[in-house]
């Protein structure tokens, strides 16, 4: 929960404390590093914090200068090297960010062209087998499709619900199939369930929340 974060980000807060600017330094480097920037966006930002109030501290020791000194406004080395590394994460946060946005628009794509070939078996005159065959085949490739634009979401999963369903009524399966077909979504849910309620043991919150999302999504698309 929200105090749980709050208490990890002050603990690790704690720890920068006892860096000194160079080894903060290191730390936005190591970032730098990280496959996924966003995951450790609050850490940089503590890091950030952190360094440019030893920054601070520092320039305040240093207030014996002259005046004459005191006009010349220059950067301190150290804060030269940091925004070097700081701007470097942002850099890769920044082409990370445009990366996703890229392949969420392709995955949007790809489901409303499922969408539409769903629609389109109705127009089938093959055999119901082969149809339903079809049909399977394409509930497979939406399940394989990776995220799309959260705005979009909503609207799409709902689209897409509708064209199952329209679906289902025109090859108007018998109830056995179908009852049997529900039988096994059931399990799944079920097995789902259990899943989450194995969750609450986890101790990490971003492992937590993340396979919380792939279930939640797992669970709308059976």
């Amino acid at each position: 929960n929200e105090l749980d974060v709050k208490e990890k980000m002050n603990g690790f807060t704690t720890n920068l404390e006892s860096l000194s600017m160079d080894e903060l330094i290191s730390e936005v480097s190591k970032l730098c590093n990280v496959s996924n920037p966003y995951s450790v966006s609050r850490k940089s930002e503590a890091i950030k914090t952190c360094f440019y109030k030893k920054l601070k501290l520092e320039n305040i020791s240093k207030e014996e200068e002259s005046e004459e000194n005191k006009d010349k406004k220059t950067l301190n080395p150290l804060e030269t090297k940091f925004k070097k590394s700081y701007n470097n994460f942002r850099k890769n946060k920044y082409e990370y960010r445009k990366e996703r946005d890229k392949k969420e628009d392709d995955n949007l794509l790809v489901k409303i062209n499922i969408i539409s070939d769903i629609d389109k078996l109705r127009q089938e005159e093959e055999s119901i087998k082969d149809t339903f065959t079809k049909f399977r085949i394409l509930q497979q490739s939406w399940k394989n499709t990776g995220n799309v634009p959260i705005s979009k979401n909503n609207d799409l999963w709902q689209n897409y619900h509708h064209h199952v369903e329209l679906f289902y009524d025109y090859i108007k399966i018998n109830r056995e199939l179908r009852d049997l077909d529900f039988r096994k979504n059931l399990e799944q849910k079920i097995i789902i369930c259990e899943k989450t309620e194995k969750l609450l043991s986890e101790k990490s919150l971003n492992k937590m929340f993340s396979s919380l999302q792939e279930l939640h999504e797992h669970w709308k698309n059976i």
